[in-house]
């Protein structure tokens, strides 16, 4: 940059002085004083920032600013030089090709490690100096506009080539302190830490994974079932909401030592994120009610109360437990199953106990996969209707108006239940959707109404998001 504004300020300031005295005092004195501070605030502004590591983004900034600047200034000077021209001589004419010939050459070569300014200078330079120059009668100015244009071209093809080889540079350079940074990482994370909760002292997530990808390769070679686990804890957010972070972290750390406990040999336990803990176990065909017992074992042993500073904390723990004798697949169909069992659980006020996935939520799975298919292609214009149900004012035994609700009969299902078919579509994101068709139907309903009666229409919580 120091060179770029010196080659602009001091071939400025020549054809300026050259010019004092037969062109007008604010195309020789004004305008490349309104250069010299615009440079002179850019260059200052470049040295403060030159000591500095910005960041990608930043930086990111910076180099299309200086782009958009360096096409700007470009366009400013050329305009500038060419409406001096017509106020000079023979010479002082010959000065401005001269000037503008050498300033974008020079502006090219200081710009070559930023091919996009270097470029957009070239063309907002050239095209107005070819065209002018080449339409000005003069032989001897048409050459040196070509040559310039000539000489320009190969200067973009040599910042090119030299580009590439500073980018290649640069990469070979990033790639080596990135195998640097690999490896001083490898040295400060020790294997324990990187697959390890640091609260619980629980193996985490990753071992999670690692764990259940082993067992069931392990599956292929015995005769074991495979039991996976989920666990989330009821009612934790309410006590680290009273206790604080601090409190809640100790009746963390007191689960952690009681579900490893309880779960004995048959189970490994795993911190999964937050409240949710991972339970990987095997046992012989035939015995999986011993796995199911000691998953209620587990739930029991940690619904015993806490003690925290004197006060007494009660929360308890539901499991999703899930089996490869009844889930097909490997061990990620069976982890999915896991959650599932979950959150049914949750959902079916199964709070506190286990849960095992079975044959039952596999029906359950394909009629939801089934339903939000149809949800998915069906023509809801045409198959979505609405009923209306009054609300009524108690006082006056009168209604004062209609609730909105949704019936879809569908040409492959039949009649699906809203309660089913509205939280399938919230969990797809399809509840947007529902809502247009329906409220379109609602309001053109509603507006055939007395003017007293009033719609009431229920939102989804993505509608309000």
């Amino acid at each position: 940059p120091i060179f770029l504004y010196v080659i602009l300020l001091a071939n400025a300031w020549m054809v300026a002085f050259s010019y004092l005295g037969t062109a007008p005092t604010w195309l020789t004195v004004y305008v490349p004083g309104v250069f010299t501070c615009l440079c002179g605030i850019r260059f200052v502004k470049w040295v403060r920032q030159s000591g500095k590591v910005p960041s990608y983004a930043q930086a990111r900034r910076m180099l299309v600013g200086t782009t958009l600047l360096a096409g700007l200034l470009s366009a400013v000077f050329v305009f500038w030089g060419l409406a001096l021209y017509g106020y000079g001589t023979a010479h002082m004419q010959g000065q401005i090709a001269f000037f503008i010939g050498i300033t974008v050459i020079g502006c090219i070569f200081c710009l070559m490690h930023l091919p996009r300014a270097a470029l957009l200078v070239s063309a907002v330079v050239n095209i107005p100096f070819v065209l002018f120059f080449a339409g000005s009668g003069s032989r001897a100015f048409s050459a040196i506009a070509v040559n310039v244009f000539l000489v320009s071209m190969v200067m973009m093809v040599i910042l090119a080539i030299n580009y590439a080889a500073f980018a290649s540079l640069i990469r070979s350079r990033r790639n080596i302190l990135d195998k640097q940074a690999a490896m001083e990482a490898l040295d400060a994370h020790n294997l324990w830490l990187a697959n390890h909760d640091t609260l619980t002292q629980l193996p985490n997530r990753h071992s999670f994974l690692l764990e259940i990808e082993a067992r069931t390769r392990d599956l292929e070679r015995g005769a074991n079932h495979l039991f996976i686990g989920v666990l989330d804890l009821d009612g934790f957010r309410v006590v680290n909401d009273a206790f604080g972070h601090r409190g809640g972290d100790q009746v963390l750390m007191e689960v952690a030592q009681r579900l490893s406990k309880a779960a004995g040999d048959t189970f490994c336990v795993f911190r999964l994120a937050g409240d949710e803990f991972g339970l990987v176990g095997t046992c012989p065909w035939g015995e999986s009610a011993a796995m199911l017992d000691r998953s209620e074992a587990i739930c029991a042993a940690l619904e015993v109360p806490y003690g925290l500073n004197g006060v007494t904390a009660r929360i308890t723990a539901t499991i999703g437990l899930a089996s490869s004798a009844t889930v097909a697949g490997g061990a990620q169909q069976i982890h999915e199953a896991a959650e599932y069992a979950l959150i049914n659980a949750k959902q079916s006020q199964r709070r506190g106990h286990t849960n095992l996935f079975s044959f039952d939520h596999q029906d359950t799975i394909r009629r939801h996969s089934l339903v939000e298919q149809e949800l998915q292609t069906a023509d809801l214009e045409a198959e979505m209707t609405l009923v209306f149900q009054p609300i009524v004012a108690v006082a006056t035994a009168t209604p004062i108006g209609f609730e909105a609700l949704a019936r879809w009969d569908n040409r492959q299902l039949g009649r699906v239940s809203p309660a089913e078919f509205i939280q399938i579509a919230e969990r797809a994101g399809l509840a947007n959707r529902l809502t247009c068709v329906l409220l379109a139907k609602a309001l053109a309903v509603a507006v055939t109404w007395p003017s007293h009666l009033r719609l009431s229409f229920n939102l989804s919580m993505q509608d309000i998001c």
